[in-house]
């Protein structure tokens, strides 16, 4: 199917709910839903949507994934809390590619846990998932999919499309089909066939040409094309981390994933961060995005410009020392002459 993917994680948040619906009618009340407290904003909108509550599980660092990742075992003592409580395990979402680092969730583990609970197992892989089409990271961050009920991936995330260019796969469409659609004809209808026009499975009432947007990008310029650019800007990225660390004042964060860098500064504080940013995104010469986790601030240099060539990326790693001397060496010796 073809959706948004804010759209795909409200739709799959429904699903989950009519599925255990069936099993336990009105007993809503009881269902419960998971996500990590780094999960995408639309995860925790689309449960609110429900008329339920999202219970938001903390991050741990991993040492095997190098990044911070939804905490198992928090995970599993709260399921059995609440199953203690006489409360119902509904749903769990897990990422592959979180928005502040791109981490990605022990989506094995996650996939065993909600079949082990009966949880609908929903994967939020916006951005990395459209990394499944190189075969030389397919089989690392594909792993485990397969026991997902629901997979959303976005494709302008990190292919050359447009907005609301997303792929929502469902293992079994009738629970999205009867979340969505209360017409019993329609419902005889697809229990006689097991088919259906496409808006009775989506939240809009009328569908657009979203699908030909992305026909025609893929017809006119290929996967090929795509795979180039996304191993060119992953080199991209690899680069700027490497100049970054040589230079000796600037600190990464999380090892770079993808296109994405995560960095701070060695000795500096979280006020001077933000000066630095405020400074660069003021100029305009280039933009990058601040992001707090477990108390840490540091910013991020996010690379999806399919034109970005090297003598680009060497211009970005030059301005990012010159700015940091302009905000901070010049300001210092200005100041010790002052002082003197």
């Amino acid at each position: 199917m073809h959706f948004a993917v804010g759209e795909s994680t409200v739709i799959a948040t429904l699903a989950a709910r009519q599925k255990k619906r069936d099993k336990f009618p009105g007993q809503e009340s009881k269902f419960t839903y998971y996500c990590s407290e780094q999960a995408h904003y639309s995860v925790f909108k689309g449960i609110n949507i429900t008329g339920s509550k999202p219970y938001k599980i903390p991050v741990v660092w991993s040492e095997t994934h190098q990044n911070y990742i939804m905490d198992m075992s928090k995970l599993k003592d709260l399921i059995e809390k609440h199953e203690q409580e006489g409360l119902i395990p509904t749903y769990v979402c897990g990422t592959i590619g979180t928005t502040g680092t791109c981490a990605v969730d022990d989506i094995t583990g996650l996939g065993n846990l909600s079949k082990e609970k009966d949880m609908w197992f929903h994967i939020d892989a916006a951005y990395l998932g459209n990394t499944f089409i190189l075969k030389e990271f397919h089989h690392i961050y594909s792993k485990g999919v397969e026991l997902s009920q629901s997979l959303a991936i976005n494709g302008n995330k990190f292919m050359p499309v447009s907005e609301n260019s997303g792929f929502f796969f469902v293992e079994e469409a009738k629970h999205v089909f009867k979340a969505l659609n209360n017409d019993i004809v329609f419902y005889l209808q697809y229990q006689q066939d097991q088919k259906s026009e496409m808006i009775n499975y989506e939240v809009g009432t009328a569908r657009g040409s979203k699908s030909l947007r992305l026909f025609m990008v893929f017809k006119t310029i290929g996967f090929e094309y795509i795979r180039d650019m996304m191993r060119r800007l992953i080199g991209h990225a690899k680069r700027i981390e490497e100049t970054l660390i040589k230079d000796g004042r600037f600190k990464i964060f999380v090892p770079q994933k993808f296109a994405l860098v995560c960095f701070q500064f060695k000795d500096r504080s979280k006020v001077e961060l933000e000066r630095f940013l405020n400074f660069v995104n003021d100029e305009g010469k280039i933009l990058i995005g601040p992001f707090i986790l477990n108390g840490d601030y540091f910013l991020r240099i996010s690379l999806n410009n399919q034109y970005l060539m090297d003598e680009k990326i060497t211009e970005v790693v030059e301005y990012l020392k010159e700015a940091y001397n302009r905000v901070f060496v010049e300001e210092e010796q200005e100041n010790e002459k002052i002082d003197q």
